[in-house]
């Protein structure tokens, strides 16, 4: 499947929406990538409809809700489960480190994952 569009949440920076395109069911996934890099934390099938592909996700700035917009000009509105807008606990004794440089980090952490190595030497 291939992401059609994506955005991150304005306040949460771990977090992030996803339209994807899967054959013939278009679904919205949220992430948050300190919970599990590798799962959506929610799937919601949005556009069923035959050929037609979601292009704008967006989170709204002040309220919990989602705006998805398709290519045939219909908008939904989800509104985020209650369980998705909880900030993760803290396990006890451990400090959360907070802020942009620590997502950053995590992010490139992830993408090594996938990167291709640079020139290898061979000896």
């Amino acid at each position: 499947c291939c992401g059609t569009s994506f955005d991150f949440h304005k306040k949460i920076d771990y977090l992030f929406l996803v339209g994807t395109e899967e054959g013939k069911i278009y679904k919205a996934h949220v992430f948050d990538l300190s919970i599990n890099k590798y799962e959506a934390l929610c799937t919601q099938l949005v556009v069923t409809k035959k050929k037609n592909k979601i292009t704008h996700v967006q989170f709204n700035p002040v309220y919990p809700v989602v705006i998805i917009g398709d290519q045939q000009g219909h908008v939904v509105c989800l509104k985020l489960s209650p369980n998705l807008r909880k900030m993760p606990k803290a396990k006890k004794g451990q400090e959360v480190e907070k802020g942009p440089e620590v997502e950053i980090a995590k992010l490139e952490k992830l993408l090594n994952l996938v990167r291709e190595p640079a020139n290898k030497t061979e000896m």
